[in-house]
């Protein structure tokens, strides 16, 4: 089975209007096959954003942060206790004891998390 692919390393940052790069984009100007001059290309190019109303700066905010918000989601989960339907504790550092509806919320919140994990990581 092949290992899954991992994402460009971060912080990815926003250069220009809708352009999202990894932490090594360099600008490397260059003259394409045609004869067009390219001055502003950069190298590390992740993604192109495109949208309208403002939608497309919030969309390349939001990518921008994705390896953050990351490394806080593991980290989250490592952290924390993860609660089994009786509330029961199983491991982590942290130990907090909700009761009643807010265990339960708990629960289904740490399970939310690491099957948004489990997406991100298997595409699953």
């Amino acid at each position: 089975m092949t290992p899954p692919s991992q994402p460009t390393p971060g912080p990815w940052q926003e250069i220009t209007a809708c352009q999202i790069y990894g932490p090594d984009a360099k600008l490397a100007p260059f003259t394409d096959s045609e004869g067009t001059h390219h001055p502003d290309y950069r190298t590390s190019l992740v993604a192109l954003v495109y949208g309208d109303n403002g939608s497309a700066t919030a969309n390349a905010r939001l990518i921008a942060a994705a390896p953050e918000m990351l490394v806080i989601l593991r980290e989250t989960l490592v952290a924390l206790p993860n609660h089994t339907a009786d509330c029961s504790m199983g491991p982590g550092p942290i130990r907090i004891q909700p009761s009643g509806a807010a265990c339960c919320l708990f629960s289904e919140t740490h399970a939310n998390a690491r099957a948004l994990l489990a997406k991100i990581e298997n595409g699953g």
